[in-house]
């Protein structure tokens, strides 16, 4: 079952990653309308992608699992504060839906979708630790 929940949390950063890369103009495009300083959209425009990629991999190897799940569940801590302050109207405006499959999805589901996956990455890292010491 822990292998189930991994290629889960694996095939999530996958597809995130490979998706913003595969139409880097549109994820580029989608970052300058989020309420974040211009600075940081060439950082992040590659920059989060291959974290995803990077995160997704480091669970493939069990000496890297460890550090992998836990990278997982700071970032998507990070994805889902950020959605929970768009639905808190923090921003003076709400910046467009993420691209792909979740596009589809209103704001409150993708941040149960979110949550379920942040839980999942921080239970999957507690079993691990407690199996592998």
């Amino acid at each position: 079952m822990s292998q189930l929940r991994t290629v889960l949390l694996i095939v999530l950063f996958v597809y995130a990653g490979s998706s913003k890369l595969s139409d880097i103009r549109e994820f580029s495009r989608q970052l300058t309308n989020q309420p974040l300083p211009e600075s940081w959209v060439p950082v992040l425009v590659y920059g989060l992608p291959i974290l995803e990629l990077a995160i997704a991999l480091s669970l493939v190897f069990a000496k890297l699992k460890s550090l992998g799940l836990l990278l997982y569940a700071m970032l998507m801590a990070v994805f889902t504060g950020y959605i929970a302050l768009i639905l808190l109207n923090v921003f003076e405006r709400v910046p467009c839906s993420c691209g792909g499959v979740l596009s589809s999805l209103s704001w409150g589901s993708h941040l149960i979708f979110n949550l379920c996956f942040l839980f999942l990455s921080l239970y999957e890292w507690r079993l691990h630790n407690r199996t592998s010491h």
